[in-house]
């Protein structure tokens, strides 16, 4: 087949999808789980519908059925030793997701599943799984292979496929969309011969290429947080660079270990056979074949092992210092782990401070606000006990309110009307709409529904006009259906530069 006619497909095909793309989602109230239902099928309808029109030119075209059609594009019986290639390339790239998953956590930036995990899953077995796969391996791929070699058709569809991620620009071109564009496009150039690759010697199944697919992009389920520094990033960049990077190399070798090619090994052929096949190659002898695959053991092991050693030194280097400083030294160095964003530093040296002395006042305090709104998983209940610590050293209204609020995420609803109570005892805080719609929430929570409602007019009462007065009127409204109210957290501190 032509270039300039696969081209021309690519282009016809992809301009579909942003135009569908960018039509639809301006039609779209983003709000709720119904848009997100929307979203996911505005996202992967244009897809499918392309899909379907290269299987009907593929079956009018060929003379083929349906079922040829599909089996065309790589939709067969799948290959197990492909498979088997594939499930070792997960493993590898699950260690490396496993250990930027460890990395973030280690920093105290938030990871979790993200809240909307199903929806995405779905737009990601679609987009990256299927449509994917199918149009650049099954479609392109394989009709550019007659006529040419392999490097030269996996190459042409490879760029195709790192260039068909510019799509992303449909949703915008803001500094996140940028940045996440540029290192699919990036990962899809480290694969595009290594996937190729086990396509074709996996007899042209498309299964293989499909799991190691979505494996890498599993990341995109994740809700990771978006606060550590820029060197900290460089990190994370390196590990998951590190991590395609690793799964590519790795392919050649287990894809001629186990799928081997059956002809005969001559001159340089035999050379790199010899390196990238040690079981197979009977002209190799023995020590040789063992040098080669310790050799791929141990680049397996020394890559994360540099990783872990990297983790272990860092970390002695940050306890050392910590041990060594003085406590208004140390009291210094948490504040500024903590401004940088490096909460778990920050967490560790807040620690060892008041191992120092129980007493210290900014220990407590942003050992509270750590626990309570930056570390992961939350604790409120540490949160609680070093924010009650900071109230009992220095009482001020801005604590109370905080410590009462720390309450109420901890789930101490009576501790916490306690504490609102004698917050809106004080002078100050009996003229605070915020801390009367606040304390009718903790009743509300309570089942305390009466005792809610006139905290809630009491609100409106001190002051008819401030920004939460439209809040107020919903909460009382719709008072004897018990809504899932929560507190807004308050003000918090930040350390001293």
């Amino acid at each position: 087949m032509k270039f300039r006619f696969v081209v021309a497909w690519f282009i016809s095909t992809h301009l579909f999808i942003a135009m569908f793309w960018k039509l639809g989602d301006s039609q779209l109230v983003p709000q709720g789980t119904y848009y997100l239902f929307l979203w996911a099928i505005l996202v992967t309808t244009p897809l499918l519908i392309c899909l379907f029109f290269i299987l009907f030119w593929i079956k009018t075209e060929h003379s083929l059925t349906w079922t040829q059609s599909f089996q065309t594009l790589g939709y067969k019986k799948p290959d197990k030793k492909q498979l088997l290639v594939c499930a070792i390339l997960v493993l590898f790239i699950f260690i490396g997701h496993f250990i930027l998953i460890e990395v973030n956590i280690h920093m105290g930036v938030p990871v979790a599943l993200d809240p909307d995990w199903i929806f995405l899953l779905f737009q990601l077995i679609i987009t990256a799984g299927i449509f994917e796969e199918t149009f650049y391996r099954g479609f392109l791929f394989r009709f550019l292979r007659p006529g040419r070699t392999f490097l030269s058709a996996a190459i042409l569809s490879g760029l195709l496929w790192s260039l068909g991620h510019l799509l992303d620009l449909a949703a915008g071109a803001n500094k996140h969309i940028l940045s996440s564009m540029t290192g699919s496009m990036i990962a899809a150039i480290l694969l595009m011969v290594p996937i190729a690759y086990i396509f074709e010697r996996g007899k042209n199944v498309i299964w293989g290429g499909i799991l190691v697919h979505l494996a890498i992009d599993f990341f995109c389920l994740l809700n990771i947080g978006r606060r550590s520094p820029t060197y900290y990033f460089g990190l994370l960049n390196i590990i998951q660079s590190g991590t395609v990077l690793f799964s590519a190399i790795a392919a050649f070798p287990l894809v001629n270990w186990l799928i081997p090619e059956k002809r005969k090994n001559k001159n340089l052929v035999q050379l790199i056979e010899a390196m990238l096949n040690p079981f197979k190659n009977k002209n190799v002898n023995f020590s040789r074949r063992w040098f080669w695959l310790g050799s791929f053991i141990g680049f397996v092991f020394a890559f994360f092992l540099l990783i872990g050693f990297g983790l272990f030194l860092d970390t002695k280097y940050t306890l050392n210092r910590f041990k060594e400083a003085k406590e208004p030294e140390l009291v210094g160095i948490a504040g500024n782990y903590f401004l940088d964003k490096q909460y778990e530093k920050s967490r560790v040296a807040y620690e060892i401070v008041l191992e120092k002395n129980p007493n210290n006042y900014d220990a407590n305090y942003f050992l509270g606000s750590l626990y309570s709104n930056y570390l992961w998983p939350r604790n409120y209940s540490k949160a609680a006990f070093h924010i009650q610590t900071a109230f009992n050293l220095r009482q001020s209204k801005e604590n109370l309110y905080y410590y009462g609020w720390v309450l109420f995420m901890a789930g101490q609803l009576q501790e916490s009307e306690k504490i609102f109570q004698q917050y809106l005892d004080q002078q100050l805080g009996a003229k605070d709409p915020n801390a009367w719609e606040d304390l009718g929430i903790v009743l509300l929570k309570e089942s305390k529904k009466n005792a809610a409602q006139k905290a809630f007019e009491t609100a409106l009462l001190k002051d008819p006009h401030f920004s939460g007065l439209d809040r107020i009127k919903n909460e009382i409204k719709n008072i004897s259906f018990e809504p899932n109210l929560e507190i807004d957290k308050p003000n918090i501190e930040f350390p001293e530069q």
